[in-house]
């Protein structure tokens, strides 16, 4: 399949689940912008993906990023996915 959800957040432990679980069978790539999340959001996003073998990539931001900044670090993690814009 090659879809990769891109997401930028902070402290989503409250519904993150529920937002993989609505979209699961979308994407079989996680990209996660953590915007310094000061609870157990990340986490919760590691079991989730290993519970579900979807490639997970975490990058640390301690700003708020934009959607095009997003795109950006998605595309040079995730060189062999094109990444529609």
């Amino acid at each position: 399949m090659n879809i990769c959800l891109i997401l930028a957040l902070r402290n989503e432990s409250h519904t993150i689940t529920n937002y993989l679980e609505s979209n699961k069978k979308e994407f079989d790539t996680l990209f996660i912008i953590d915007m310094e999340s000061t609870d157990n959001t990340i986490e919760i996003i590691k079991q989730w993906c290993s519970k579900n073998n979807i490639l997970l990539t975490i990058k640390k931001s301690d700003k708020l990023i934009s959607g095009n900044k997003c795109l950006q670090l998605a595309e040079l993690s995730y060189p062999n996915i094109k990444v529609l814009k």
